[in-house]
């Protein structure tokens, strides 16, 4: 009897290990599971940008230079892309007008963009609306001109958004300026940017980055390296993709502008006239003339 119940005991531990084993073996593909279920997870989620802190944003030039193809000013066409906040304009609600889609200046330290856009790109919760404007940066490879990083302003996020610079394939974003604590007349503001009123109820969206971080983020050998750029909208989580309005002049394709030096923009030149009542006219090379007809 002892012996029979020994046996019964002994195939009872016996029964017991087995069972622990599959116990065991049940849980490890559960945490096998879990962690390929939660790595899925982590690659599907947006890449948020690393936080770079900057003392505080410069002081807004009091001119901006026209960005140039060929040496003619850039009209971007209206009314060809929706929402309103997206679609880069030349003045006018329809049609292509005679004011300059974008701009840049510079103050030997920072990089100026301004872009004029149809709708007011303010959202009432703060900040911007769920939108990207952005420009990317070329430099010359020496024999073509390749994309090597994109700045912009990134308004998706329901909370906070971005003034950011990013590798040319969208990744590594590194945010600039955010949204910041305070405000200004009663509107939350996005440090290193300003939305200001345009001609014709239309509005510029104002950007700045540090020269230094962009000479850094291109693999440029100064800041006296000459650039190019291709602005334009976008919906898109990648923020150096643009799917919403892009660049439009003749004969247009990417990086088929002027070049530019960041650090040595020169202002446009203020041309007089005088006589008679005020009159304003654009000339091609988009420079504004003011004065008086005579």
């Amino acid at each position: 009897m002892f012996r029979q119940h020994g046996i019964d005991f002994v195939g009872k531990r016996r029964g017991m290990q087995r069972g622990g084993l599959s116990r065991r073996g049940s849980m490890k593909k559960f945490v096998l599971y879990a962690f390929v279920w939660l790595l899925g997870l982590a690659l599907l989620m947006p890449v948020l940008p690393v936080a770079k802190v900057e003392a505080s944003a410069a002081a807004w030039p009091d001119t901006f230079t026209p960005y140039t193809t060929g040496g003619q000013t850039i009209y971007d066409k209206a009314s060809d892309e929706h929402p309103i906040d997206v679609d880069i304009t030349s003045g006018v609600d329809n049609g292509i007008g005679n004011l300059p889609s974008v701009y840049v200046a510079s103050d030997n330290t920072n990089f100026f963009v301004r872009l004029r856009v149809k709708g007011n790109p303010y959202d009432r919760k703060g900040g911007f609306l769920s939108s990207v404007w952005e420009v990317q940066l070329a430099a010359n490879d020496g024999s073509n001109w390749v994309q090597k990083a994109t700045i912009g302003v990134d308004g998706k996020s329901p909370s906070t958004d971005y003034v950011y610079i990013a590798n040319a394939n969208g990744t590594s974003p590194t945010t600039i300026y955010s949204t910041s604590s305070q405000t200004e007349n009663g509107k939350t503001v996005v440090d290193g940017t300003r939305i200001v009123e345009a001609e014709n109820g239309q509005y510029f969206i104002d950007f700045q980055v540090p020269i230094a971080d962009i000479v850094t983020k291109m693999g440029l050998a100064s800041a006296s390296t000459p650039i190019k750029v291709y602005f334009g909208t976008s919906k898109a989580a990648n923020l150096s993709v643009v799917n919403k309005d892009g660049m439009d002049a003749a004969n247009a394709s990417s990086f088929s502008g002027d070049e530019i030096v960041m650090n040595s923009i020169l202002p446009a030149p203020a041309i007089a006239i005088n006589g008679g009542y005020s009159k304003e006219y654009n000339a091609d090379t988009g420079y504004t003339m003011s004065g008086t007809a005579s």
